[in-house]
């Protein structure tokens, strides 16, 4: 097997857990937006694909983790994917 080889299915091995990781998180979001009323937003943050509220988002930006001026609406184009009550 090449270097090249190797590098490729180590690329194809990240795209299909990353897949996964996202399907996995959309059941979730499903499930919880279901459950609880609560809007759910996957996003990159940090470098990783997290699951997060429309709570925790306002908690967080008070706190400084994101700008003032970026608001739900602004996370809504950002996220890979999102629900709605």
């Amino acid at each position: 097997m090449t270097k090249s080889n190797k590098r490729s299915l180590i690329a194809t091995f990240k795209q299909y857990v990353l897949t996964v990781r996202i399907l996995l998180l959309k059941r979730k979001a499903n499930k919880l937006t279901a459950k609880y009323r609560v809007p759910h937003y996957i996003v990159f943050l940090n470098g990783k694909i997290t699951l997060i509220t429309k709570d925790w988002f306002r908690e967080n930006r008070q706190r400084g983790m994101f700008p003032k001026h970026f608001t739900a609406n602004n996370l809504k184009k950002v996220a890979l994917y999102y629900t709605t009550v």
